[in-house]
């Protein structure tokens, strides 16, 4: 359950229709209602004040409609009786129960995080945290079955993930005594939901349920068990154990199928969790753990050895599904005798002769040695978070050799591994590189670095020399004609000869269809046809990407795969592509440009440029690279989840006091014209938020589509913010009391970001990204046709105007500077005038005092690709007869969150008080080691026949 708080209404409840939720101020008993969390099946889950004990609880009501329905009052009932029984830290707790007006309720435990499901909607768990809520589940569900109850709907949206551990959900199907066994019928059992769950014919959610539920038969503590292993099995790898494109193939899966091993589809998983699985999925309980304490004693046992061996890896060869648990203790013993020894003459001499057996699939882990840690580089825009956009290594096409992207220290650059060598190489004159990529003949390896694309000698031994200039490269494919092809991403994509020479382009998005970006580009054999991924909005999900592929002869287009990234041909026939984090192959005829079959996940937690609760979409690009001689590697990390952030006042000395808010992924912070108010909008779920600084509460403003980056207007009324949707981004002014719907200012198909309105005119200045010349500021005048149009456009980025108070003065951030830092400047508004630089050494995000006398802005600091806050400084002004400006000066040091396109920051009216985002800590994303996968064609042929 998040916490969503909704405004006061003096409006009474009519119990008696049920078709009106609560309204906040509604009471139940002692228990006044504040803000709808969630409906379901059953009735709704609101979060209410105990106005007794003044603590916020979960009211669960069973509404009269529902309450006739007799089989619903019983689960209700059996959900309060299940859970009376017993106390466990890892329960949800009931506090009370009650009934009013014909209204029954649980008084429940307000939880704040997210669901297990929703978790798994972003990849697996690090195995470390997977392990973790496995033991504090199974602990719960030991604590169950020894009072006599048992779940029989165990399942990941029913554990709640919250800062002090996983919590056990919903015994509404609980049991104490033997059910009456229902018939599973084709005639009865529907599958209506995206869960196929069948209420009224069958107990339970059909992918997590055991064969004796299917079967009809009893059920019993074993019965948690089985689906506590399909939960755990989902957990570590992102897929489920059991699946089937009908119910009743799923049915027939359990009943029948093995799951891979979890140490196929991660490789550093510990062994002997296929052996603990194995035991839980087993398809006749007696076959099973008899106990959820014994198996919660073993999951103990594998997390304690786990965190005395993680780091040390020993290849994996794979195995057959019925020698799980010998292969468990091989690895063990002997792998790293054997396997390292196997593995290190595979790779120094690659695949054996055509007349020798296809040699096994082996895995292993490759060190970066001497470099730190492997640059999956983010992009330019701080609020990735050290996500990657580019693609951080590449084989060479032999498979012997390795480049990659790489730090030690604050040096960032190229490294060369021979895989038949222990360590890497530093690559000379590539410093500051990214997205590296090998020629067709293993001669060259290309690089973006510097604003320029670059290629280096192979061997390491030469100097680097520049290709083209270019202000990014979003992916780049050497062709076989010595032809390089590479991303502009909105300017779509650039053919230039790998000599030298002037870019050409030659695929420009087609705005009217929606199109916003090329990125990631990868040719084909014979050079006639390039594969890319063409995002469709400005703030595109999956459902908003597709991969594509076009000739370079004739510019036709075929779509080959929707909801993807990164796509690349593969020498066994296939396309490789990206999925939620997840590496995905299908059958693919080159020449016809078509996938003929049906897609297979092959490797889950691949690391890749995606990221949130809502699976937003950054560049998608993944961390993966294929050798002609059959070898994968890659990085596992799967989709970053979004970072927590809080809302916090910093005053002039930089003294902090964090506001009452959960955290969030929080952006860009503004305050209202009375400064009693906040708007703010979040990352992940793409939503504006108020918070009101007197009452305390919290009021979500948006619902549908992905917005941000929200402004006030200056009566204090309505808020301005991007809101994309149907292929466009558009600015929109909506009431803050909900009185009228949102109004469309601004629409094209540019991303934008509203900065400031005018308090003078009523101007509004926006920032827009435009193919040909990067970040402009525009204007859209406050009367007449109110076109927009630009105010400041050149070839350098211009962002974050804001008006001075009196209407006068623009103050706005440019990278014009030789050496393209970002500078501070004041110009006449609307001008023409000349501007002055107002910052010294660097400066963004620049901020009026209301009075006029002071000017602020914000420093930067860049710490392995990624940018932050470093300070906030000061300049005193004055803004008549003319803007004059005197020496800036730091008000005070800290690491302040990012900027999300517009400034990340606001200040009181005072000018004492800043508001800041301030991100909660977390382990750094320092990746040191990659997969490296032998042989690996062969299994993707083995699992993805080609007809």
């Amino acid at each position: 359950m998040a916490d969503h708080c909704g405004r006061p209404s003096r409006l009474r409840y009519n119990p008696r229709d049920s078709s009106l939720p609560l309204q906040p101020g509604t009471r139940l008993g002692p228990y006044e209602i504040q803000s709808l969390v969630g409906a379901g099946g059953m009735g709704e889950v609101y979060r209410a004040r105990d106005t007794r004990l003044d603590r916020i609880v979960a009211i669960k009501i069973l509404t009269p409609a529902f309450a006739a329905d007799e089989q619903l009052r019983e689960r209700f009932d059996r959900e309060a009786r299940a859970i009376s029984r017993f106390d466990h830290p890892h329960i949800c707790a009931l506090h009370d129960v009650g009934e009013q007006a014909g209204t029954s309720y649980l008084v429940m435990q307000f939880l704040e995080g997210e669901t297990l499901a929703e978790r798994l909607a972003r990849g697996p768990l690090p195995i470390g945290q997977a392990l973790t809520t496995a033991i504090e589940i199974a602990s719960a569900l030991d604590r169950a079955h020894r009072a006599g109850i048992i779940h029989r709907d165990l399942k990941p949206g029913n554990i709640m993930l919250t800062k002090v551990g996983a919590k056990l959900l919903d015994f509404g199907l609980a049991k104490s005594s033997p059910p009456a066994a229902v018939a599973v019928t084709g005639a009865t059992v529907t599958a209506t939901t995206p869960n196929l769950t069948a209420q009224g014919a069958i107990l339970g959610t059909a992918q997590y349920m055991a064969p004796e539920q299917i079967e009809g038969r009893e059920a019993d503590a074993r019965t948690d068990i089985f689906a506590f292993g399909i939960v755990l099995y989902e957990m570590v790898t992102g897929t489920r154990a059991f699946s089937g494109n009908t119910y009743a193939s799923l049915l027939s899966s359990i009943l029948k199928d093995e799951p891979r091993p979890v140490t196929e589809l991660q490789p550093l998983t510990p062994p002997l969790l296929d052996h603990i699985l194995a035991r839980c999925l087993a398809k006749d309980p007696d076959e099973r753990w008899q106990s959820a304490g014994d198996l919660a004693r073993e999951l103990q046992w594998i997390s304690q050895a786990g965190a005395r061996d993680r780091g040390t890896a020993s290849p994996v060869t794979r195995a057959a599904p019925r020698s799980r648990a010998a292969f468990a203790i091989g690895a063990s013993l002997a792998g790293l005798v054997v396997g390292s020894v196997a593995t290190l003459m595979l790779m120094k001499f690659g695949t054996l002769r055509s007349d020798e057996r296809t040699p096994d699939v082996a895995r292993s882990v490759i060190s970066i040695a001497p470099a730190e840690r492997l640059q999956a580089i983010p992009s330019d825009r701080t609020t990735n978070e050290g996500r990657p956009s580019r693609t951080a290594m590449a084989w060479s096409p032999d498979g012997r050799s390795i480049v990659f992207s790489a730090t030690q220290g604050e040096r960032q650059q190229l490294y060369l591994r021979a895989i038949d060598q222990l360590t890497a190489a530093a690559m000379a004159g590539t410093e500051g590189a990214v997205a590296p990529f090998f020629s067709p003949d293993g001669r060259w390896v290309g690089f973006w670095s510097g604003g320029a694309l670059k290629k280096t000698p192979a061997d390491g031994k030469g100097p680097a020399t520049t290709i083209c200039e270019t202000p990014a490269a979003f992916g780049a494919s050497w062709g076989e004609n010595d032809t390089i092809i590479f991303s502009r991403a909105e300017s779509g994509l650039w053919r230039v000869s790998s000599a030298g020479g002037t870019p050409e382009i030659i695929a420009t998005p087609d705005v009217g269809k929606g199109e916003l970006k090329y990125l990631l580009p990868s040719m084909l054999p014979g050079n006639g046809t390039v594969i890319f991924t063409v995002t469709h909005t400005p703030l595109p999900t999956w459902e908003d990407t597709e991969i594509v592929a076009q000739s370079l002869t004739t510019g036709e287009r075929r779509t080959l795969v929707q909801g993807a990234a990164d796509g690349r041909y593969l020498p066994s026939r296939h396309l490789a592509y990206m999925r939620r984090g997840t590496l995905m192959a299908a059958p693919f005829d080159r020449e016809r440009l078509e996938v003929t079959g049906g897609a297979v996940a092959l490797i889950a937690d691949v690391m890749q440029a995606a990221n949130g609760p809502q699976e937003t979409f950054d560049s998608g690009a993944g961390q993966f690279s294929v050798s002609r001689s059959g070898a994968l590697l890659y990085l596992p990390g799967g989709i970053r989840p979004d970072p927590e952030r809080s809302l916090v006042w910093v005053d002039r000395t930089g003294g902090v006091q964090p506001l009452p808010l959960l955290p969030r992924a929080y952006l860009s912070p503004r305050l209202s014209p009375d400064g009693q108010r906040v708007v703010v909008w979040t990352q992940g779920d793409r939503n504006v938020w108020l918070h009101d600084l007197t009452r305390g509460a919290t009021t979500r403003l948006t619902s549908e589509g992905r917005n941000a980056r929200a402004i006030w207007t200056p009566d204090g009324k309505s808020i301005t913010y991007g809101s994309a949707s149907g292929g466009s981004e558009n600015l929109v002014s909506i009431p803050v009391d909900g009185s009228a719907p949102a109004e469309r200012l601004v629409t094209s198909p540019n991303l934008k970001y509203a900065s400031a309105w005018s308090k003078a005119d009523q101007a509004l200045v926006f920032v827009e990204t435009r193919p040909k010349t990067g970040l402009d500021v525009m204007v859209m005048p406050p009367s007449g046709d109110r076109r927009p149009r630009p105010l400041l456009e050149t070839r350098f980025d211009e962002a974050y105007p804001d008006f001075s108070p009196d209407g006068r003065w623009l103050a706005y951030a440019s990278n014009e500077t030789e050496t393209g830092r970002s500078e501070v400047y004041v110009r006449p508004y609307p001008g023409p005038g000349p501007r002055q630089q107002v910052s010294a050494n660097g400066g963004t995000g620049p901020a009026w005092s209301r009075d006029g006398r002071e000017l602020f802005f914000t420093t930067t600091q860049t710490a392995g690709g990624q940018a932050t806050l470093a300070g906030m400084m000061v300049v005193p002004v004055t803004l008549a007869p003319t803007f004059t400006a005197g020496p800036p000066r730091q008000l005070f040091e800290g690491r302040y969150g990012a900027t999300g396109g517009i400034r990340s920051y606001d200040v009181t009216a005072d000018g004492k008080r800043f508001l800041m985002v301030q991100q909660k800590e977390r382990a750094a994303v320092v990746a040191s080691e990659m997969i490296l996968v032998q042989n690996w064609l062969e299994e993707v042929k083995a699992r993805v026949p080609v007809k």
